[in-house]
């Protein structure tokens, strides 16, 4: 009957493995990807350990003047600007996860031309010498901005997962990287092991 039917649907929506939109439908969501908060990893190493083809959309790739708490986050010098790149990624069984917003100092001088389609921490560290020590990362429930929803497609103000992190090379206190990552909240979990 469709009670019984609407039924099944509305439990399978409950456990996040369809979700209905309106004007699109309903569709399969997949099983949500876990990350082990234990080990700094890129978003490219992480689908390799979980065995899965990395799919990037480039957003752009532009110099920008970064707002005066991300100067002074970053510690940069006064009116020294940033190597912003912004890319979508995703897997073979889901595309888009995330939409990362990375920002590089000038100073470093990876060039706007590279291929930022494959993992940043490889090219920095194999390319350009910058040996990657550790990272500050904070995780917190946001609301999808109008962009963020059209390029992620989800609801605007739907709710996301935002990390930000920055990272650090090593021997040196200054950070060599700001990234903001807006993840959809039904395809991606953190978790990390406690000890007490």
């Amino acid at each position: 009957s469709r009670a019984t039917v609407r039924k099944a649907y509305d439990s399978l929506i409950n456990k996040g493995v369809i979700e209905r939109q309106r004007a699109l439908g309903t569709r399969v969501i997949g099983t949500p990807l876990t990350e082990d908060l234990g080990r700094m990893k890129s978003f490219s190493e992480e689908m390799r350990l979980k065995g899965r083809s990395v799919l990037t959309e480039m957003v752009g790739v532009t110099t920008h003047t970064p707002s005066p708490v991300l100067a002074a986050q970053m510690g940069l010098a006064k009116g020294e600007r940033t190597l912003q790149i912004r890319r979508l990624r995703g897997h073979d069984q889901c595309f888009p996860i995330v939409l990362l917003t990375s920002e590089l100092p000038e100073s470093l001088g990876v060039s706007a031309d590279e291929d930022f389609s494959k993992s940043l921490y490889e090219l920095l560290e194999k390319k350009y010498s910058i040996v990657i020590s550790h990272g500050m990362e904070s995780i917190r429930a946001g609301k999808a901005t109008a962009e963020e929803a059209r390029l992620l497609g989800v609801e605007t103000g739907e709710t996301v997962l935002i990390i930000e992190r920055l990272t650090y090379r090593r021997g040196n206190t200054q950070p060599i990287e700001f990234v903001r990552g807006v993840y959809r909240y039904d395809q991606y979990t953190f978790s990390m092991t406690m000890r007490r």
